[in-house]
C-alpha cells in the first residue's frame, strides 16, 4: 500500500499544475462611487503577479473623465502600467454619482497622489475598439470577461460591425473567443448593476449571450463583509487601495465584497468556495433590468449563478488577506494557488510557507505561463517519489 503514496502525490500536485494556466480576463466596472470596485481591480492585479492571470484590459462604464487615471494608478502600483484602459465617450466631469453624493469624490484624488500616465479619460481608446481588438488578437474560446458594473460598453460592442480590426461583428467575436461572461448581478431580482442603469441594455446583451453565463449575485457580496484592516494595517499615503478605503468606508469600518466577490470567481472559478445553484434553465433579464430565473430556459450555452460553499467570514477574511499583501512581500502560501514568476521551486515552497515575487517594476514582462517553474516542481516531486519507493523496496 505504500507503494501507492508516490502516484497520488504526483496524480494530486500534476492536478494542481494543470489547473494554474493563466485566465485572459477583460474587466468592465463602474469603477467611481465604491470602493469595491478599486478592491476587485486589485484583487486582479496581485493575482497576476501570483501567476494566476493576465489582465487584458481595463473598460470603464461610466463617463468620468477621472476614471481612466484612476484605473492606471491602481495597475501602475502593482507593476502593470501599461494595461490598456479604455472609457465612454463622451466624458464629464463628475467625481461620484449625483444620486449617492455621500459616497465617491475620490477618483479625481487617487489619480493625483499615485503615479499613472493616463491623465485624462480622453487620451485612451473607445471600449468597442479595445473589446474588438483584444478579441481579434486572442485564441478561440480563451477570453473570460468580467462586468462588475454596468452594460453600456458592452452593448455597444455586441452590435459592433465588421471592420479593419476583424471581419466579424461584435456578436461573433464573442461567440468565438470568449469561454465565460462573468456578472456581478442576481440572476432572479432586482440587481442593481442591471436596473439602475438602463436596464435595456443588459437584457439586449445577457438574453442573447452565446457562450457560458455566470452570475456572483449581489446577495453573496452582501453577506463578505471586510475591509476594517485596509486603512489600518496598510498605508493610504503609499498604497491606493488604503487610500480609497480610508476615503470612503473609513478605518476600522467594513463593507459588502460586490465585486471582489466576483473577481475572485472569474480568475479562481469555483475554488473551494463557491459551487453552482442550478443544474439546468436560463436566466430572463427583463428591459427593466429586473431578472428571473426560467428553469425551463434552454440558452446556447451554461447559464448559472454561484453561492458560497465556505463560511462568509471565512471567504471576507481571505479577501482581506490577498488585499493586505502588497509587491514584494511574502506571500503565504495559504492564499497563492500557482508558482510565484521569477521564484525557484526548492523545499521552501512547501504549502504553508512564504514565498516572497519580485518587487513589480513599470517595465512590463513577458506573460509567465508556469511552464519552467511546473518542470521544477515536477521533476522535484518525481524525484520524492523515487526515493519513496527506493525506501520501500528496501533498496
Amino acid at each position: 500500500m505504500r507503494l501507492l503514496i508516490p502516484t497520488l502525490a504526483l496524480a494530486t500536485i500534476g492536478g494542481a499544475l494543470a489547473n494554474c494556466a493563466r485566465k485572459q480576463l477583460i474587466i468592465d466596472t463602474d469603477f467611481y462611487n465604491l470602493p469595491d470596485d478599486s478592491n476587485a481591480l486589485a484583487i486582479a492585479n496581485i493575482l497576476e503577479l501570483w501567476g494566476e492571470v493576465n489582465i487584458l484590459g481595463v473598460i470603464s462604464d461610466i463617463r468620468s473623465r477621472f476614471a481612466p487615471p484612476a484605473i492606471d494608478a491602481v495597475n501602475t502600483y502593482y507593476g502593470h502600467p501599461n494595461i490598456p484602459v479604455a472609457i465612454l465617450k463622451p466624458l464629464d466631469n463628475s467625481t461620484r454619482d449625483p444620486n449617492f453624493p455621500q459616497l465617491g469624490g475620490w477618483v479625481d484624488i487617487l489619480a493625483e497622489k499615485f503615479p499613472e500616465d493616463v491623465n485624462d479619460g480622453s487620451n485612451t481608446t473607445d471600449p468597442v475598439t479595445l473589446y474588438r481588438t483584444l478579441l481579434a488578437g486572442a485564441g478561440d474560446q480563451s477570453i473570460t470577461i468580467a462586468v462588475i458594473g454596468f452594460f453600456d460598453a458592452m452593448y455597444k460592442f455586441v452590435d459592433s460591425p465588421p471592420d479593419a480590426i476583424s471581419p466579424l461583428t461584435g456578436f461573433e467575436l464573442i461567440k468565438k473567443k470568449v469561454v465565460e461572461l462573468v456578472v456581478q448581478a442576481d440572476g432572479s431580482g432586482n440587481p442593481f448593476n442591471l436596473a439602475y442603469h438602463n436596464g435595456t441594455f443588459a437584457a439586449h446583451v445577457l438574453n442573447n449571450w452565446p457562450t457560458k453565463l455566470t452570475f456572483v449575485p449581489g446577495y453573496v457580496g452582501r453577506t463578505i463583509v471586510m475591509g476594517a484592516k485596509l486603512a489600518v494595517e496598510l498605508d493610504p499615503k503609499t498604497n491606493p487601495i488604503s487610500f480609497v478605503w480610508n476615503a470612503t468606508i473609513g478605518p476600522n469600518k467594513t463593507n459588502p465584497a460586490w465585486d471582489p466577490a466576483a473577481i475572485y470567481y472569474a480568475i479562481r472559478g469555483l475554488d473551494d468556495v463557491y459551487h453552482y445553484n442550478k443544474t439546468g434553465g436560463s436566466v430572463i433579464v427583463y428591459p427593466n433590468g429586473t431578472t428571473r430565473w426560467n428553469a425551463t430556459g434552454t440558452p446556447p450555452a451554461t447559464q448559472n449563478w454561484v453561492d458560497l460553499s465556505i463560511s462568509n467570514v471565512t471567504f471576507a477574511e481571505r479577501l482581506e488577506d490577498i488585499l493586505l499583501w502588497e509587491p514584494g512581500h511574502t506571500v503565504s502560501g495559504s492564499l497563492a494557488r500557482c508558482g510565484i514568476p521569477g521564484w525557484s521551486s526548492n523545499n521552501s515552497s512547501a504549502p504553508g510557507s512564504g514565498i516572497t515575487p519580485p518587487t513589480p517594476t513599470n517595465t512590463p514582462t513577458e506573460p509567465f505561463m508556469g511552464s519552467a517553474s511546473n518542470v521544477v516542481l515536477q521533476k522535484s516531486v518525481m524525484f520524492g517519489a523515487i526515493v519513496m519507493i527506493v525506501a520501500a523496496l528496501g533498496i
